[in-house]
């Protein structure tokens, strides 16, 4: 989860697109899909044709970034919840992982396009 890493995946799909050898495309985009989707339709409307986002914000408000902080020390999450995680990525591995997650969503403000902007 490097900084800007919602504009390095719409990068990512648009050359996706382009590798295709499609000019347009009907694009989907669900939770963090519809964050990636809706800089991708913001930043290249030429090669968005039809675009439908569902289960995803287009921005953070006080009370989310209060929540992100509420989740973000692993130790204070119920046994249940993080013990696959830490056994699948390790429990440095895993905070580690989350961190970078949240820190993420942090930048994400500053992915946004307004309608100014285009």
């Amino acid at each position: 989860f490097p900084p800007g890493f919602f504009n390095r995946d719409a990068d990512d799909v648009a050359g996706f697109i382009g590798a295709l050898g499609w000019s347009r495309a009907h694009v989907i985009g669900w939770s963090d899909g519809g964050q990636v989707g809706m800089l991708l339709a913001a930043r290249r409307p030429d090669i968005v044709d039809k675009f439908v986002l569902w289960g995803s914000i287009t921005r953070f408000t006080d009370i989310d970034y209060q929540f992100l902080e509420k989740i973000r020390d692993v130790n204070d999450w119920s046994e249940r919840m993080k013990r696959p995680l830490i056994n699948m990525y390790g429990e440095d591995g895993f905070q580690n992982i989350l961190n970078d997650a949240l820190d993420g969503y942090y930048g994400y403000g500053k992915d946004v396009v307004t309608i100014e902007q285009l």
